[in-house]
């Protein structure tokens, strides 16, 4: 029930920063996204290489650096040789810092934000209804259940090659340092379109 509240504030929260900055940006950005993240073995668990959907969001401060706001959608979420009906969904806000090289740009990027799992079944309770649980190498993952989570990387973009439309590719590590009172890294690569308009 609380996800129900959480995602359209959080939806919210990131339109309406992107918003406030609108005196200050010279440019604005939207990415939509495909790709994939790879997870490292955690103590409970290898989870699943899996595919990430999303959609990110930009605002220039400078020529230099941007604000983004990213929403991504994780098909997936469990260890391997299970298959619960449990989903992530990624949430944060980074700084991309740029590199302008002619019309490629390189960027560094750093952000935080968090990582809600979606749990329809119930595996621990079969008999119950509404959202659910998952056992995970003995651990309980519920529904709506958030994890903080920090990323790092960089990537390339190169804008307006047809108009508006660009292309931008990412590769970032994630790091959920208390999940299970372990932590989880994990290799991310996406790419796609990129829709530039402002000066």
């Amino acid at each position: 029930m609380l996800r129900k509240f959480v995602y359209p504030a959080l939806v919210l929260l990131c339109v309406g920063a992107l918003f406030s900055t609108a005196a200050y940006a010279q440019k604005w950005e939207i990415h939509p996204y495909a790709g994939g993240f790879f997870p490292r073995n955690a103590d409970f668990g290898h989870f699943k290489d899996e595919g990430m959907y999303g959609v990110k969001a930009n605002a220039n401060l400078t020529p230099g650096f941007e604000i983004e706001g990213n929403f991504g959608y994780i098909n997936h979420f469990e260890p391997r040789l299970t298959d619960p009906t449990s989903r992530g969904v990624l949430w944060e806000a980074a700084g991309n810092v740029h590199f302008p090289w002619g019309r490629l740009q390189p960027f560094v990027s750093g952000g935080v934000g968090g990582l809600t799992a979606v749990v329809d079944s119930d595996l621990l309770d079969p008999d119950q209804n509404g959202p659910g649980s998952v056992n995970l190498g003995g651990n309980r993952l519920d529904d709506g259940d958030t994890f903080f989570m920090v990323s790092y990387g960089g990537g390339l973009k190169a804008e307006r090659l047809w108009g508006p439309l660009g292309l931008r590719v990412d590769v970032r590590g994630r790091t959920l340092p208390n999940i299970f009172s372990n932590s989880m890294t994990w290799l991310e690569t996406t790419g796609g379109v990129t829709l530039s308009w402002g000066e």
